[in-house]
């Protein structure tokens, strides 16, 4: 069974349909990291003049 977010976004298949909750909890994880993770980019810093 194909599995979707709320979106549309493809989540993955799940075998069984009771397997979905579970299936979707570790998909709103992998979200929640991918989140929480900081680019070089967001980490650039500026020095105050001199």
């Amino acid at each position: 069974m194909e599995v979707f977010t709320e979106t549309g976004q493809p989540v993955g298949t799940a075998p069984d349909p009771d397997k979905i909750g579970a299936l979707l909890d570790v998909f709103e994880e992998r979200q929640a990291d991918q989140r929480g993770h900081v680019s070089d980019a967001d980490q650039h810093v500026t020095e105050p003049p001199s």
